[in-house]
């Protein structure tokens, strides 16, 4: 069986309320589905169509096909950029400031020391 259209459910579905109502009869519903489906009813057909009346929403269009494209922020996520201190572990990172200050400090000291020789 091939897939409907919106209008083609439509169609049945009105049908069938008016079977419902008693306002045609089953043959003339049967008549009327099988020329927009072209397939008769059996129970299991009747109850899936029953169960699309449903949930069906008459009010919107189908959507096949027409899925919006990738907006902003939408798709694969880029790579990471790791920032220094996620690339080196917290215990590098405190030698580092160790060493550092060591290294100013003796700066300031071989400083002092030249200004102190140049003076004299």
């Amino acid at each position: 069986m091939r897939h409907l259209k919106t209008e083609e459910w439509v169609k049945i579905f009105n049908a069938y309320d008016d079977f419902k109502n008693r306002k045609i009869s089953k043959f003339e519903f049967e008549q009327i589905s099988f020329s927009v489906k072209q397939n008769y009813w059996n129970k299991e057909s009747l109850k899936r169509m029953l169960r699309k009346r449903k949930m069906y929403n008459l009010n919107t269009q189908s959507k096949t096909g027409k899925a919006s494209k990738k907006g902003e922020g939408v798709g694969r996520r880029k790579g990471k950029f790791l920032t220094i201190r996620e690339l080196i572990p917290l215990k590098m990172m405190k030698k580092m400031q160790q060493y550092n200050t060591i290294t100013e400090f003796l700066a300031k000291i071989t400083l002092m020391l030249i200004l102190k020789i140049l003076k004299k």
